[in-house]
């Protein structure tokens, strides 16, 4: 195990919008191959990630995501790679050339909006594994019996009278395992419904 020194003036912690690239691999294709829509602020991420930060005032994150994740931008980046070991290294994916389409002043808000609908989408799909990892844990609870048919039926009705109490209450039990000292299964609740109640876009008033 390796000590690091968490850097004290947080410059190197992710922000929201950061994109992540994997910067050494025994294996080059993968360098590239994923490029990752940062959703964490704080976090410090492990030397074999490459954080590109994005001037979200000049061009939207998402945008040059999309861009490196085509075929010429894959093969741009792994253009900068060096070494029998396979690095790639912040100063060379500097200097890859993206296009900028010209935008019309009136299409920009809509354009840069993008970079929103990413941090949605991103958190929609963690949401949409965690519930998958809910309905495991809730099946297992009927069968060995810590839950009943009639729980899962009073939380369903509490919550077509707005009332989320039952629900919660369900939920707030699961756990990250059978130990008394497990984590919660779903660390933010309240993040969870706070997601779960935003209204789909395109929906109707």
């Amino acid at each position: 195990m390796r000590a690091v020194k968490r850097p004290m003036n947080g410059t190197r912690a992710l922000a929201l919008h950061d994109l992540l690239l994997c910067n050494a691999a025994h294996n080059k294709s993968y360098i590239g191959r994923d490029v990752t829509y940062s959703q964490l602020e704080g976090a410090y991420p492990s030397t074999e990630v490459m954080v590109i930060r994005v001037d979200r005032a000049q061009v939207p994150a998402s945008f040059i995501r999309q861009y490196l994740k085509t075929d010429i931008g894959y093969r741009q980046i792994q253009s900068t790679i060096r070494g029998i070991t396979a690095h790639s290294y912040p100063s060379d994916v500097k200097l890859i050339e993206i296009p900028i389409p010209p935008v019309a002043d009136t299409e920009r808000e809509i354009w840069f909006a993008t970079d929103d609908k990413m941090l949605v989408a991103g958190r929609c799909a963690d949401a949409a594994k965690l519930l998958t990892a809910v309905a495991v844990a809730l099946v297992e609870h009927l069968i060995d019996g810590r839950l009943s048919e009639a729980d899962l039926i009073a939380a369903q009705k509490g919550l077509e009278a707005g009332n989320r109490d039952a629900d919660r209450a369900i939920l707030q039990s699961l756990r990250q395992g059978d130990a008394a000292d497990a984590p919660p299964l779903i660390p933010d609740l309240d993040g969870l419904y706070a997601l779960l109640d935003e209204p789909d876009e395109g929906s109707g008033p």
